[in-house]
């Protein structure tokens, strides 16, 4: 993935504030350690650095995302919910997700 983004402007890399929140969720679950402070750091300057191109969570997103779930919940499927807001972002953005 890494290669894929180098290759891409960044003006065209965007950051959901999802991921931010997955990452900050998973700095506290790691024990105390170099680890944990570089990642930290890591945030930090992500976000400096994505901060004119976060996208955020809004009223359209929310309701593409129900519209999504409610599809895949009737063919029996259920993602997780942060996996379809992603996937309503992307398309309220016209962007493409990369994991």
């Amino acid at each position: 993935m890494r290669a894929a983004l180098d290759e891409l402007p960044a003006a065209n890399v965007f950051l959901s504030v999802l991921t931010v929140g997955e990452i900050v969720k998973g700095i506290p679950l790691l024990g105390p350690g170099r680890k944990k402070k570089h990642l930290t750091k890591w945030l930090a300057r992500l976000e400096n650095q994505y901060a004119e191109r976060l996208l955020p969570l809004d009223v359209e997103t929310a309701r593409i995302w129900g519209e999504l779930t409610a599809r895949t919940q009737k063919s029996g499927v259920v993602d997780p919910p942060t996996d379809g807001l992603l996937a309503a972002t992307a398309l309220r953005h016209g962007s493409h997700v990369m994991t």
